[in-house]
Order: structure tokens, then C-alpha cells, then sequence
């Protein structure tokens, strides 16, 4: 039996490079070098296109068929969002809420200023639940500075689940 633990990376992947992009990268790295199985579902700009070792995604049903078909091999999600975009909050409660179906709560690293079009907390309720339900559904948070630890605190989140590790270390 294969104990080797599984984890299927969903944020964006290179090209273009950018802060969140190498992050993942090095994290991917970082991971395989210790002995993970990992995936990569790339949700970035260039998620239709054939990159060597990451996962295309095409449209939203296959995005769900994708993080659900690997939920049922085993697979823990850890999902990199940030405040700037709907389409990843939404794939973000359907990541996280369908990881706790599974009975594997999902992670969740949030690459977010304290202040960015959507986050922190405001006036859209839509919004302000959305966030909670996506924070609450996570296993652990790592997010990158402790201002935005402050921010997501205010969601009613435990200060525990919330780890804040500076860009680009490991």
C-alpha cells in the first residue's frame, strides 16, 4: 500500500511569472523533493494551454470533475487564491467545501495584500460569507504577513488555524 502522502496543488502556474507563480513553484519543488505526490491544477492565465506537469483546465465543470476525481484517489487540496478575483473565490468554496465531504479539510494559502479588491471584510455580504465559509472550511491558513492574519481574524477565524510565513521563504 502507498502511504506517500497526495496533495494536488490549484493556484496558478507559470507563465506568467509572478509573486504567487514562483511561490507555488518552489512549494511544487519543495515537496516532490521531500516525497510528496503532487499534482498541479493550474487556474492562471495560461490554464488551457500544455504545460509539462501541471493539470489544464478548460471550464468550471472541468475544474469540479478535476478536484473531485482526485478527492477520490485520496488527494488533500491546497488551495492559493488571493483578493483580486471572484472566479478564484468560487473555486474556493467548492474546493473547500467539497474537501470536507471527503473528510480531508482542505489547505488554503491566501497571497493577499491587507488591502485588494475583494479582501478584506467590507460591505458585500456575499462576499463576507463567501470569505468566512472558505476561511472556516480550511484546515490551516498560511497567508503572507501578519496585517492580513489581522484582516482574516476579523472574519472570526481562530488565530491558530492562521500562519503567517513572509514571501518567497519556505
Amino acid at each position: 500500500m502507498n502511504n506517500k502522502k497526495k496533495i494536488l496543488e490549484i493556484g496558478p502556474y507559470p507563465p506568467p511569472i509572478g509573486g504567487v507563480q514562483m511561490r507555488m513553484k518552489a512549494l511544487l519543488e519543495r515537496m516532490l523533493d521531500m516525497g510528496y505526490e503532487c499534482e498541479l491544477l493550474n487556474i492562471g492565465e495560461s490554464k488551457r494551454m500544455k504545460i509539462h506537469g501541471c493539470l489544464d483546465v478548460h471550464h468550471s465543470w472541468d475544474f469540479a470533475w478535476k478536484v473531485s476525481k482526485y478527492l477520490l484517489k485520496g488527494y488533500v487540496i491546497h488551495m492559493h487564491i488571493n483578493g483580486k478575483s471572484l472566479k478564484a473565490i468560487w473555486m474556493a468554496l467548492y474546493t473547500q467545501g467539497m474537501s470536507n465531504v471527503f473528510f480531508r479539510r482542505a489547505f488554503l494559502t491566501f497571497h493577499a495584500g491587507s488591502k485588494q479588491q475583494y479582501f478584506p471584510k467590507n460591505k458585500n455580504i456575499f462576499l463576507t460569507i463567501g470569505y468566512y465559509l472558505i476561511f472556516a472550511f480550511s484546515k490551516k491558513i498560511i497567508c503572507n504577513a501578519q496585517s492580513v492574519k489581522a484582516k482574516i481574524m476579523e472574519y472570526g477565524i481562530n488565530d491558530e488555524k492562521i500562519v503567517p510565513i513572509q514571501g518567497f521563504s519556505m
